[in-house]
Formats: C-alpha cells, sequence, structure tokens
C-alpha cells in the first residue's frame, strides 16, 4: 500500500495542511495521539490583525486574514458545524499620544481595511479606557475543539488516533516505512513533540507556557477586549 503524505499530529497545522492535501487530490494518513498536552486543544483561538505593544500589522496581514475568513467559513459547510467566531476587538489607548497615533492611521489605507471605529472617550465605565479606543475588525476567535472534532469526522477514513513510534519509521530508496505502509513524504505537525523526534531534537527549541483564565462577569460588551478591564470577577476557574 502506498499513500502521499503521513501527517504527525491534528492540531491546528496539521488539520488544515491535511484538508489542503486531500483537496489537491493527494491521499494521506494522519496520526495523532489520543491524550497528552495538545497545544491545540486549550489555546484561546483568538485572531486580530493588529497586534502587539507599538499595535502593528500582523505578520502577512493583508494575505493571511482574508484567507482566514474563507478557509474556515468553507470548513464550516463541509462539517455543518459553526466555530468561526467574527468579533471586533475593541483595545483601549493609555496616552493621549497613542490616541493621536491612530487618529493618524486612521488616513492610512493600509490599515483602514482593519478599522472599525476609533473613540477619543471611555465606552464603559467597567474600561480603563479615559482616552478612548480603537475598535478593530476582521478579527475574533475560533472554536478550535468544536473545529478539531468535526475535522475529525472529515478525516475518518485517515485518521489514527495513537501515539507515533518513531523507531517504525524508516527510509528506503525513494520513500518512507512506517508499519508497513509506504509514503512519499512524512510531516510533522505535532509541535514541541518534535524535541522529542531523533530528526529534530539538536534545534534549540524555547518553550513557552501560556495560561488561560476563564470568568464569568457582568460586563459582557459585543466585543473582545483587548486590554484595560477594571472591574469584572464574579466567579473565576483557572486552567493552566
Amino acid at each position: 500500500m502506498e499513500i502521499d503524505f503521513l501527517l504527525i499530529g491534528q492540531g491546528l497545522a496539521g488539520t488544515a495542511l491535511g484538508y489542503r492535501l486531500i483537496k489537491s487530490g493527494k491521499s494521506i494518513r494522519i496520526i495523532d495521539q489520543p491524550s497528552g498536552n495538545q497545544s491545540s486543544r486549550v489555546a484561546a483561538g483568538l485572531f486580530n490583525p493588529v497586534t502587539g505593544r507599538k499595535m502593528v500589522k500582523t505578520w502577512n496581514a493583508d494575505y493571511l486574514f482574508p484567507e482566514l475568513h474563507s478557509f474556515y467559513k468553507g470548513l464550516e459547510e463541509v462539517t455543518g458545524e459553526s466555530f468561526l467566531m467574527e468579533q471586533p476587538i475593541y483595545r483601549p489607548f493609555l496616552s493621549i499620544e497613542e490616541q493621536n497615533e491612530w487618529m493618524g492611521h486612521s488616513a492610512d489605507e493600509g490599515f483602514q481595511i482593519y478599522l472599525k471605529e476609533i473613540y477619543t472617550e471611555s465606552q464603559s465605565d467597567s474600561l480603563n479606557d479615559s482616552f478612548g479606543g480603537v475598535l478593530l475588525k476582521q478579527s475574533g476567535w475560533l472554536k478550535i475543539n468544536v473545529f478539531l472534532d468535526a475535522m475529525q469526522k472529515y478525516f475518518a477514513e485517515n485518521l489514527q488516533k495513537e501515539y507515533f513510534e518513531e523507531h517504525e519509521l524508516r527510509k528506503e530508496e525513494g520513500h518512507w516505512v512506517y508499519k508497513g505502509i509506504k509514503y512519499q513524504a512524512i510531516i510533522f505537525c505535532n509541535g514541541l513533540g518534535a524535541m522529542n523526534s531523533s530528526f529534530f531534537n539538536y534545534l534549540p527549541f524555547a518553550p513557552v507556557k501560556g495560561e488561560l483564565l476563564e470568568l464569568k462577569q457582568a460586563f459582557c460588551p459585543d466585543y473582545i477586549v483587548n486590554r484595560g478591564c477594571s472591574e469584572f470577577i464574579l466567579e473565576m476557574g483557572f486552567t493552566g
């Protein structure tokens, strides 16, 4: 038996790549561990075209964000599930200088497609935004677990929920062999799992830790608040 691609991992990267390969007419098999510390499963899923302390456009934003929306909308149609939550992001200004800078950005054609509104005064007593803020569009969040679960069903015939056993992998002339099946190529999409691979363990990985704080609050705007919340916690749970 011969298959074009063996993908290790069905997180965000493996899922997107696997779908693209199938749509390109390639045969694939995905091996995804049944449990463990999977970064995609615990990520918050926010997407924002303008980020960072200096509020600059995300790398390649003008290309990636139009593609992001069409890609996930298309997969909602394929799976019959809803997981792309398009929602503006409100970023309070910290100073009058920052407010003035964004008033300047509003005249920049490169930023206009991401700007929904600029405010010069506070939008809520629940926010530390005395200088106002900027409301960004083409932003929101992805229900990652709903997405990955839906795509597991899509990949059903191509997906194996098991641990990848690298010692079973061998290179033969012109192809790879894993447990008796030939593959033209193998692609690792398993994030920090690659640290345990003999192919990549020489790379200077620098793992980082993220934490997600879950809470309930009385203030429930129709936008995502990027920073500047002043009062909110009624009931709190924590995952890290």
